[in-house]
């Protein structure tokens, strides 16, 4: 596959996956909901994905941000993003 057709295939396929794995959040809140309190099982899916995404960035050999300012805009988006959206749709599930 050359370069134009894979980033083709990665254009076309990335809203899709991204829509399907973000939509597995609520979904699986909602089935594991009786089982497990909602912030018990947001934290062992954030540590989950961490451990994925620190694996596939080592097997990738991709390469850290260097710069201190990069690390504080990626944890300010980090806690607004998953910290304060994701657990807040948690606890409303459990509403």
């Amino acid at each position: 596959m050359d370069l134009t057709r894979q980033r083709r295939w990665l254009v076309t396929s990335a809203p899709i996956i991204f829509v399907l794995l973000w939509s597995t959040g609520y979904l699986s809140s909602r089935i594991i909901r009786p089982y497990v309190e909602p912030l018990s099982f947001s934290a062992i899916r954030f540590a989950a994905a961490a451990s994925i995404f620190v694996a596939l960035v080592f097997l990738r050999g991709a390469s850290w941000p260097k710069e201190f300012s990069v690390w504080c805009h990626l944890a300010v988006c980090g806690v607004l993003i998953q910290g304060i959206f994701i657990t807040g749709m948690m606890v409303a599930v459990t509403g």
